[in-house]
Order: C-alpha cells, then sequence, then structure tokens
C-alpha cells in the first residue's frame, strides 16, 4: 500500500518550535548529502533554467553541472517532448524510440567521466532522462526532475513515451510553484511506495530545507535497494 508523507516547511519567525523543527530537518539533510557529488544534468535551455534554480537552492553542497551532449536528431526529439511535458501538443511514434534507445546504449559515454558511486544525479530535462540507466550502472543516485505547470494540463503522451527510459530511476521529483512564491514538491519513491510530499510558503530557508531534504529520502530510500542492478547495503554516510 502506497503511503503519503507530508510536511511542511516555513521560515521560521516566532515559534521556537518551529525553529527547531526547520534546524532539525536542515542538519539531518546535509548528513545525508554530506560526502558525495550532487549533479545537475541538463542538455536543453529549460533544463539548464531549472538546474540554476536548484543550484540556488542547494549552493552549500556545491551542485555540479553535467552537460549533456547530443546529435540533431536526439536533441530536437528530446526538445519535442520538453515542449509536450510543458503542456504544448505534439506526438511521438516508433522511430524517435528508436532514436532513444540508441541514445541509451550509449548512455555511459554520455555520462562521463565524473560520475562515481554514491553521487546523485538530478535529471532535468528529457535529453538528460536519457542517462537514468548509465547513472544507475554507475552506482549512483539517478531522480527525474519535473517541473508542472500547474493551469497546463497533464502531459500524458510526453510521460507515457518516456517511462521507458526513467524507469531505472530512483525517483521522481515533481515541483512547481505556489502563489505565495514557495514550491510544491512531490517525490514519488518506487522502492519504497512512499509519496513525500514537501510545502513551503515562501523562497528563503524553509524552500531550501524543503529541496534538500526531498533529495536527501532519494538517498536513505536507496541504502538498502539495487544499485547497479545488484543488492548491496548503501553505507551509511556519517554524521558530522
Amino acid at each position: 500500500m502506497t503511503s503519503l508523507a507530508i510536511e511542511h516547511f516555513a521560515t521560521a519567525s516566532s515559534s521556537g518550535r518551529e525553529a527547531r523543527g526547520l534546524s532539525y530537518a536542515e542538519d539531518w539533510a546535509v548528513d545525508e548529502l554530506s560526502g558525495r557529488t550532487v549533479w545537475c544534468a541538463t542538455g536543453l535551455t529549460r533544463g539548464k533554467n531549472a538546474a540554476r534554480a536548484m543550484q540556488a537552492q542547494l549552493r552549500e553542497f556545491a551542485p555540479r553541472e553535467l552537460n549533456v551532449m547530443a546529435g540533431d536528431a536526439l536533441r530536437q526529439l528530446t526538445q519535442r517532448l520538453d515542449t509536450m511535458l510543458h503542456g504544448e501538443a505534439g506526438g511521438v511514434g516508433p522511430a524517435d524510440r528508436e532514436v532513444c534507445a540508441g541514445a541509451r546504449a550509449n548512455g555511459d559515454a554520455l555520462v562521463g567521466d565524473g560520475v562515481r558511486t554514491g553521487d546523485l544525479v538530478v535529471l532535468h530535462d528529457p535529453l538528460a532522462v536519457i542517462l537514468a540507466e548509465a547513472v544507475r550502472e554507475r552506482g549512483a543516485h539517478a531522480v527525474w526532475h519535473l517541473e508542472l505547470v500547474p493551469e497546463a494540463p497533464m502531459p500524458t503522451r510526453a510521460r507515457e513515451f518516456l517511462r521507458e527510459f526513467t524507469w531505472p530511476a530512483h525517483a521522481c521529483v515533481m515541483a512547481w510553484g505556489t502563489r505565495h512564491g514557495g514550491h510544491r514538491i512531490v517525490t514519488l519513491l518506487p522502492s519504497s511506495d512512499v509519496i513525500a510530499v514537501k510545502e513551503a510558503d515562501e523562497t528563503g530557508r524553509g524552500d531550501r530545507v524543503a529541496w534538500a531534504t526531498a533529495l536527501a529520502e532519494v538517498i536513505r530510500d536507496d541504502r538498502a535497494e539495487t544499485v547497479g542492478g545488484t543488492l548491496h547495503a548503501r553505507p551509511v554516510v556519517a554524521a558530522r
């Protein structure tokens, strides 16, 4: 049975209890993410903008860029998928699947030499998503970051097409802005059958902690799960 966990993160202004809770969550996230590199993988303009926003929220972890290079056919296809994910009309067919399958087969070369076991790689656009399987085989954690547009229809066709290439990812993080200037972040964790919802009323510390804990939970969830196709217990990162 799927479990739903909801947490609210607000920049504490008056309540000492709220301030202590925020500090505890922040310290826990730091311990989970310390000792590993956080990568923001992108290949398209919109993905790069999303990556910069996340890098600003996670600046204390010094996220690094992973630029995904691609030929014209793959770039044009993933650009079309990106516009579909953001509510525009479009279609895909069998030839498009062959293009993506060919790129996936070359995924390890596209990942490059920097990503190592235990790292966290956030895939910000459809071009980066093609790397999910290669990232997992490298022993790193793959997270698909999907930005949603609240007023747009659900991008069912594009998501169904990408499902074949995103299934190796350890989690899918869906995020959208709120009317108060904060974020609502929903993390789907398939291996633990959990949906984790983070809400931040406003930009600031609460927003940063919400993002950090969302990604830290991916690490925690995967410690005893399959990495690289073989079951291994993930090592616990020692508290500082």
